[in-house]
C-alpha cells in the first residue's frame, strides 16, 4: 500500500507553494503596489493561510479521505458527483497551464530554438513514469533532493542580499491599504493548495504528527521563500524593473558576481524552480488520476496515466499556443482560483456544520464514501 509520512507531506507542500510562484509574483505584485509588492507577499500568505485553515477544518472532520471523497460525503452521490467532475477538470486545467508555463519559459530564457511541445513531452514523460512508481517512491525521491534546495536556496539569498539598495523599498504604504488587498487577493490563488488534499488518502497518522500540522509547517516554509524573493527583486531591480520583468527572479540571480569567480549561478535558480514544479505537476496530475479513478469507480489510477497524459500534452499546445494567450488566462485566474480554492470549500464547511447540527450525529462522518449519504 502506498503511503507518505508526514516529513513528506512537509517537503511536498513547501515544493508545491514554492511551484510556479518563485517565478512570476514579484512581477505581478509590482506592477499593481510597485514597491510595496513585498508587503503583499505578506498579505497573499496570510491569505492562503485562511484557505488552509478552511481544509484543516475538512480534513479533522474526516482524516484519511481526500477532497473528493469529502465532497461525495457532504454532498451526496450525485451532486458530489457532478462536483468532483468540476474539480477533475480543476485540477487537469492546472496541470495543463504548469506545463504550458513550463515550455514557454525553457524557450524563451533558455532554449529558444526549441519548441515547447517538445519540453512538453519530455517533461510529462518523466512525470508519468514517476506516477508509475507511485507517490511512496516520489516522497522518498523528494526527500533525497530537498535538503539541495534549501542549499541553493540559502547560497542564492543570502548572496542576493549584499547588492541590495535598500532605499528602494520606501516609500512603504504608497498605494494605500486597498490595493495591497487586491493584489495580496489576486497572487492568493496561484498556490493552488487545495490541490494538496487529493494525497491525504495515502497520508499515514503517527501520533500528533497530522496531516493539518504537515500542510501548515510546509507552506510556512513556502511562503518564507516567496517573501523573502519578492523582497530581494524590489532592492536589487526596483520596483519598475521587477513589475515589467517576465521572470524578474531569474533576472536578479543572473547579477550574482563575487570575486570574479563565482556567477552565473542561476543554474541553480532553475534546479530549484524545476524542482518544485516537478512536485507541483506531479501533485496535480496526480489529483486529476485519482478523481477519474475514484468517480468512474476505478480500483487503480495507474491505467489513466498514459491517455491522460496525451490529453493533457495536446491541450496544452492548443489551449495556449503562445506566451501571450497563457499571460491572458493567467489574468483571469483569480475567480476560478477562489471559485475552487474558497468558496466551494468554504460552502462544503457550511452544509457540513447545518447537517451536524440537523441530524444531531456526530458520527455521520464515518458514514461510507460509497454509499454517497
Amino acid at each position: 500500500m502506498e503511503q507518505i509520512n508526514s516529513r513528506q507531506l512537509i517537503i511536498f507542500t513547501a515544493l508545491f507553494t514554492i511551484g510556479t510562484s518563485l517565478l512570476v509574483i514579484p512581477s505581478h505584485l509590482s506592477s499593481i503596489v510597485k514597491q510595496d509588492a513585498w508587503i503583499a507577499s505578506i498579505w497573499t500568505c496570510c491569505l492562503n493561510i485562511a484557505y488552509l485553515l478552511l481544509y484543516i477544518i475538512l480534513i479533522n472532520k474526516y482524516p484519511n479521505h481526500n477532497l473528493l471523497q469529502i465532497v461525495e460525503i457532504i454532498l451526496g452521490k450525485w451532486i458530489g458527483k457532478l462536483v468532483s467532475w468540476l474539480y477533475i477538470m480543476f485540477f487537469a486545467l492546472l496541470t495543463i497551464f504548469l506545463l504550458k508555463f513550463l515550455g514557454e519559459f525553457m524557450k524563451t530564457m533558455i532554449l529558444p530554438s526549441t519548441p515547447t511541445w517538445f519540453v512538453d513531452i519530455t517533461f510529462i514523460t518523466v512525470i508519468m513514469i514517476g506516477l508509475r512508481y507511485g507517490i511512496t517512491t516520489f516522497a522518498r525521491s523528494a526527500e533525497l533532493f530537498f535538503p539541495i534546495v534549501i542549499i541553493f536556496l540559502t547560497i542564492i539569498t543570502i548572496s542576493l542580499f549584499t547588492y541590495g539598495d535598500y532605499s528602494k523599498l520606501l516609500p512603504i504604504g504608497e498605494y494605500g491599504v486597498l490595493s495591497i488587498f487586491e493584489a495580496g487577493l489576486k497572487m492568493s490563488t496561484f498556490q493552488e493548495h487545495i490541490c494538496l488534499l487529493m494525497t491525504l488518502s495515502f497520508f499515514r497518522t503517527t501520533g500528533h504528527r497530522t496531516a493539518a500540522r504537515s500542510l501548515l509547517i510546509g507552506a510556512m516554509l513556502g511562503f518564507f521563500v516567496l517573501i523573502t524573493f519578492s523582497v530581494v527583486t524590489i532592492i536589487i531591480l526596483g520596483s519598475y524593473n521587477t513589475a515589467h520583468a517576465l521572470y524578474p527572479v531569474f533576472v536578479v540571480v543572473k547579477k550574482i558576481s563575487i570575486g570574479g569567480f563565482f556567477q552565473r549561478i542561476e543554474i541553480l535558480m532553475i534546479g530549484v524552480w524545476f524542482l518544485a514544479v516537478f512536485v507541483k505537476v506531479y501533485i496535480t496530475y496526480l489529483a486529476s488520476l485519482i478523481g477519474m479513478a475514484g468517480t468512474m469507480n476505478i480500483g487503480n489510477y495507474k491505467p489513466l496515466i498514459l491517455p491522460l497524459g496525451v490529453v493533457l500534452v495536446v491541450y496544452a499546445n492548443i489551449v495556449y499556443p503562445n506566451t501571450a494567450t497563457l499571460l491572458d488566462f493567467g489574468s483571469t485566474w483569480l475567480s476560478v482560483g477562489l471559485l475552487f480554492g474558497f468558496f466551494i470549500p468554504l460552502l462544503l464547511v457550511i452544509i457540513d456544520w447545518i447537517k451536524r447540527v440537523f441530524t444531531n450525529n456526530d458520527n455521520y462522518n464515518e458514514i461510507n464514501v460509497e454509499d454517497g449519504s
